[in-house]
């Protein structure tokens, strides 16, 4: 599964191509964080793309990278392949949360001391005093929603990381290899 993008990129050397075929290599579900991370492969065709991942495990010793195209690669203000291309697993929730505050406020405050006769006496000196506030706030959050993916984990890959070509080329340009 992959898509044929009509476009081009330069390559992590330097280098440019034109109309160029490209794949998830690799994909993982971060549970912990919500993520779905994608590692997107270019290749120079589909045939190429084929020859770095043979369809048994025990050929990939002689697997043929030749047709990769090195990443970084990159078009206008868009670039992958250097790490993975991260989608949200999240939806926004607003939840009511306490936060406390402290500020310091002046007050006056007895206390004893004694004349110059040696009495007793009450008096008053102004102090700091720390005041400690709480007030509930309503904060947007992110809550991890795993359930986004709805059937195949390959299919919902597959559209996110169609969906990231589309923004970059335009839906005329970007043709599926199912």
């Amino acid at each position: 599964m992959g898509f044929f993008i009509t476009g081009s990129i330069t390559d992590g050397l330097g280098n440019s191509h034109e109309n160029y075929y490209a794949r998830i290599d690799t994909y993982r579900i971060d549970k912990s964080l919500g993520y779905l991370n994608c590692t997107i492969g270019s290749y120079v065709d589909k045939t190429e793309a084929a020859k770095m991942f043979p369809e048994y495990q025990e050929d990939y010793l002689i697997s043929d990278a030749s047709g990769y195209i090195p990443t970084p690669v990159t078009t206008g203000s868009y670039s992958w392949g250097a790490g993975p291309t991260i989608f949200n697993l999240s939806q926004s929730a607003l939840v009511t949360e306490i936060v406390y505050s402290s500020s310091f406020q002046d007050q006056l405050v007895d206390y004893i001391d004694y004349d110059d006769d040696g009495n007793e006496i009450t008096v008053q000196r102004t102090e700091s005093v720390e005041v400690l506030t709480s007030e509930s706030v309503n904060v947007s959050k992110s809550r991890i929603d795993l359930n986004l993916i709805t059937g195949s984990v390959y299919d919902y890959a597959y559209l996110q990381v169609r969906n990231y070509f589309i923004d970059i080329y335009g839906s005329d340009n970007v043709q599926d290899d199912i």
